[in-house]
C-alpha cells in the first residue's frame, strides 16, 4: 500500500494555506496588540490628563474670584483643593512624559511650570484678600494676570488633548487597515482551500485515489 505522490502534494498545499491563514492572524494581532498597548499606556491616559487638568485649572480661576468677591473660607478651601489636585496631575504626567522621548519630556516640563504660575497668581489674590486689599486693585490683578496665566495654561492643554486624539484617531484607522487586510488575505486562502479539492487539482474523473495497492 502506498500513499499517491500527487495526494501528498495536494494536502500539502492546502496545510500550507492553512499555515498562511494561521500566519495573517497571528501577524494581525501583534500588530493590534502593539496599537492597543501604546493606547493603554500614552494616548488614552494622555487625553484624559489634559481633561483633569483643564477641569482642575478652571476651578481655581472660579473658585479664586468666588472668594474674591465673598471673603467665603469655603470657597478657599475648594481653592486649595484645585490646587493639589492640579499640582499631582502636572507631576504624574511630567513624569510618564519623560519616559517617552526628549520632546514629551519638554513639553510636560512647560505645562507644569505654566501651572505653578496659574497657582502663584491665585495665591496672589487670595493673599491680597485676606490682607483686605480693596476689591477694585484685586479685580484689576485677577484681569491682567490671572485670567492670562488661565488662558494660555488652558490653550496649551487644549493644544495637547488634540495632539492626542489625532493619534488616537490614526490609532484606530491603523487597526481598521490591519483587520480589514488579515480579512482581505484570510478570505483570498480560505477560498483556495475550499475550492482546491484532490478531485479538480489531479483532474481525476470523478474519484479520489487515497491508497493505490502494491
Amino acid at each position: 500500500m502506498r500513499i499517491s505522490h500527487k495526494l501528498l502534494l495536494g494536502f500539502a498545499i492546502i496545510i500550507l494555506f492553512i499555515g498562511v491563514i494561521g500566519l495573517v492572524n497571528w501577524k494581525s494581532f501583534k500588530n493590534i496588540e502593539g496599537i492597543l498597548n501604546e493606547l493603554n499606556n500614552d494616548i488614552v491616559p494622555g487625553a484624559l490628563a489634559m481633561t483633569e487638568m483643564k477641569g482642575s485649572a478652571e476651578q481655581i480661576a472660579h473658585k479664586t474670584i468666588e472668594y474674591m468677591l465673598t471673603h467665603n473660607p469655603e470657597s478657599k478651601a475648594e481653592v486649595r483643593a484645585a490646587m493639589e489636585e492640579l499640582q499631582k496631575s502636572t507631576a504624574e504626567h511630567k513624569a510618564h512624559e519623560k519616559h517617552i522621548g526628549l520632546e514629551e519630556k519638554k513639553e510636560a516640563e512647560k505645562l507644569e511650570e505654566e501651572a505653578k504660575q496659574l497657582i502663584s497668581r491665585a495665591n496672589e489674590i487670595i493673599d491680597l484678600k485676606d490682607r483686605r486689599v480693596p476689591l477694585d486693585v484685586l479685580l484689576k490683578k485677577e484681569n491682567e494676570e490671572l485670567r492670562e496665566v488661565l488662558s494660555s495654561f488652558t490653550g496649551y492643554v487644549i493644544s495637547h488633548k488634540a495632539e492626542h486624539l489625532e493619534e488616537l484617531a490614526i490609532a484606530n484607522a491603523q487597526v481598521f487597515q490591519i483587520q480589514a487586510r488579515a480579512t482581505k488575505y484570510i478570505r483570498f486562502f480560505s477560498k483556495l482551500v475550499d475550492v482546491l479539492d484532490v478531485e479538480s487539482l489531479f483532474n481525476l474523473e470523478g474519484k479520489v485515489p487515497t491508497v493505490m495497492e502494491s
